[in-house]
């Protein structure tokens, strides 16, 4: 079989160093051939930030240790002071996923696959998520418990289980566009709704499925090259959402289409050794 040449994206940062050891470990563990992958880090450092810059060089060494046999590089990725105020709580990912776009659009790689620092992926997956075979492709991910300030009276976080971090529309355009009935106007008011507001609502079946055309995060996203040349990864003007469910909603307003396969798994790692 004649394999595409995928890039693999990973934002990342010393906050995420807990999961290095486990990132590379399964990234040196993927099924595909050598010579058709690269591993790409962005690592948000900080300027004159000693714990960033130290990371840097302790990622570094664990790459060198860990005897890859294809190619990684590590960029240092530096957030400027208006970033950070425009991106605000998304700023280093944003940052992050700016310049490994950049990276990608000046190779000749097929597909763009972003991985979360924390989102080690099974042996099989990539091949798996080809096999979809939509434009953006997902696996199944889900969120780490919230360890959020606000607490029950007995002292369990307000939401302590782990929830998944995919979703169905509650409306589509498509329904909005079939209405004769409506004033243009309103078509595109709702047009501008869909993109910045996005009415969604969590998927919870146990049922192994792959549903098209829904929300998802962005912890394990395959996209063709063509999506990745249109869209970016920002928030929308409403900032209602993260950069990733942004990415989800301009790239179907442009009529690419994406695929999520309920029965593949993608891990996330957290700082107490637990992999959701």
């Amino acid at each position: 079989m004649d394999y595409p040449k995928v890039f693999i994206a990973i934002p990342t940062g010393a906050i995420k160093e807990y999961a290095a050891l486990y990132m590379l470990a399964s990234l040196k563990n993927i099924d595909y051939p050598n010579d058709k992958l690269s591993i790409n880090i962005a690592v948000t450092t900080r300027k004159d930030n000693k714990h960033d810059l130290g990371y840097t060089k302790r990622l570094q060494a664990l790459i060198d240790h860990a005897k890859i046999s294809f190619t990684v590089t590590v960029t240092n990725v530096y957030p400027t002071k208006n970033e950070m105020e425009r991106w605000g709580q998304y700023y280093a990912v944003i940052c992050n996923l700016h310049e490994l776009r950049k990276q990608f659009l000046d190779s000749d790689n097929e597909y763009f696959w972003v991985l979360g620092g924390d989102n080690p992926p099974p042996r099989h997956c990539l091949k798996n998520l080809l096999k979809i075979g939509a434009d953006v492709n997902s696996a199944a991910v889900w969120q780490r418990p919230n360890r959020a300030k606000q607490y029950h009276i007995k002292g369990a976080p307000v939401n302590p289980e782990a929830e998944p971090i995919y979703f169905v529309h509650l409306w589509r355009m498509e329904d909005v566009q079939k209405r004769k009935d409506l004033d243009p106007r309103l078509k595109e008011a709702l047009r501008k709704c869909w993109i910045n507001l996005p009415m969604i609502q969590q998927i919870t079946t146990d049922r192994n499925l792959t549903i098209y055309n829904v929300s998802f995060g962005s912890g394990c996203s395959l996209s063709k090259r063509e999506v990745i040349e249109h869209v970016g990864y920002y928030l929308t003007e409403a900032a209602y959402c993260s950069e990733d469910l942004s990415f989800i909603q301009w790239s179907q307003t442009l009529g690419f289409n994406n695929g999520l396969n309920l029965g593949l798994h993608c891990g996330h790692f957290d700082a107490n050794g637990v992999l959701y």
